[in-house]
């Protein structure tokens, strides 16, 4: 769509990229704010996110739209199971799975978010009133990881590219090399593309 509509202009790819990073920023800052941020500090999370090397990076390189498209809809995924979880109503369910499938559709890296819905509800100690209840509230979003990686092992069969590792010094080693990029405000990351 975007090569059509821009006759393969460069800026038509940029200005999108650009978009999908201005869609996940005002994420951020919605999710500071419910998390019970004042307005200003949400702003400066929000800004802390935009203008961090390992997002820049990913924007700046229009090849990257997945991992923007990722963490936008991961953010919004957890905004949306947040505000669903705290008001029992369906709609938000089902916003929050829509922007969960988005995130899974763009990078595998999507299979953890239901992970972080499990640590709010944890530390907000489920549903003080109605703890089973507010434990299905992670349910919808269990089945629709398990249901991606079951539908990818099943297209991608053996292959190298079906395995899905998750090991816990890697995730640890990459945060810290992220984390890193954070002080002094580097351009890069550090991170080998």
């Amino acid at each position: 769509v975007e090569t059509l509509a821009g006759g393969g202009a460069p800026a038509v790819y940029h200005v999108v990229q650009v978009s999908w990073l201005l869609v996940g920023v005002a994420g951020v800052q919605a999710l500071g704010r419910d998390l019970g941020l004042r307005p200003v500090q949400a702003m400066c999370a929000a800004l802390l996110v935009g203008l961090h090397p390992a997002v820049i990076e990913a924007v700046c390189l229009v090849m990257a739209r997945s991992d923007v498209v990722a963490m936008t809809a991961m953010t919004w995924a957890v905004l949306f199971w947040r505000i669903g979880w705290r008001t029992g109503r369906i709609r938000w369910t089902v916003l929050h799975l829509l922007a969960l499938a988005l995130a899974l559709g763009s990078k595998e890296v999507a299979v953890v978010t239901p992970v972080i819905f499990g640590l709010f509800w944890a530390a907000e100690r489920g549903g003080r009133r109605d703890p089973r209840r507010s434990l299905l509230a992670l349910a919808p979003g269990v089945v629709l990881v398990l249901a991606y990686l079951v539908t990818r092992g099943l297209v991608l069969g053996d292959s190298a590219g079906a395995r899905i590792v998750l090991d816990p010094f890697r995730l640890f080693s990459t945060g810290g090399v992220y984390l890193s990029g954070l002080l002094p405000f580097r351009v890069t990351t550090g991170i080998r593309n």
